[in-house]
């Protein structure tokens, strides 16, 4: 099986631009404008803290999200739709044979949707924990990878 999210981390590419724009003029307008504010002191550093933490939320990256499992190798690719203007060194990519894929955990946090895989070490007979970021992924495509991490691990059951 093998899909990418890349039209929708386009459009949220788009969003996040103009929300970003939007922030930093109310942001720019409350620093211009400080004695507007001045019985409002609390509220515009709630305000502040509030642009600052959705700009870091915007910035955090993993936006697209790419798997590929045709063949003998599992390939999954996560990276951000800011790679290019500001943060280059988010690119999440990892290549490995299915048999060495042990299993896998969904986490659903409040906006946040995160793929850890576990796979079997080849020197150690720990597991290495691999995490990627499937917030922008649609339900339809996440029961898909569901569907296709759960037939790799019957596969390797099976095999064992």
């Amino acid at each position: 099986m093998k899909f990418n999210n890349k039209k929708r981390a386009l459009a949220h590419k788009s969003i996040y631009q103009t929300i970003i724009f939007i922030l930093v003029a109310i942001f720019l307008f409350i620093i211009s404008t400080e004695f507007l504010f001045k019985d409002y002191e609390m509220a515009k550093y709630g305000l502040i803290v509030f642009i600052v933490l959705l700009l870091i939320y915007i910035f955090r990256g993993h936006e697209y999200f790419e798997y590929d499992s045709t063949g003998m190798v599992v390939s999954i690719k996560n990276d951000s739709i800011f790679k290019e203007e500001f943060r280059p060194e988010l690119l999440v990519a990892v290549e490995f044979p299915k048999e060495k894929l042990d299993h896998y955990k969904i986490q659903n946090y409040l906006i946040h949707k995160r793929l850890n895989i576990y796979l079997k070490s080849s020197h150690h007979s720990t597991l290495v924990k691999n995490s990627f970021n499937i917030t922008h992924l649609s339900p339809r495509r996440i029961h898909a990878l569901k569907q296709s991490l759960h037939k790799i691990i019957s596969e390797n059951h099976a095999k064992v």
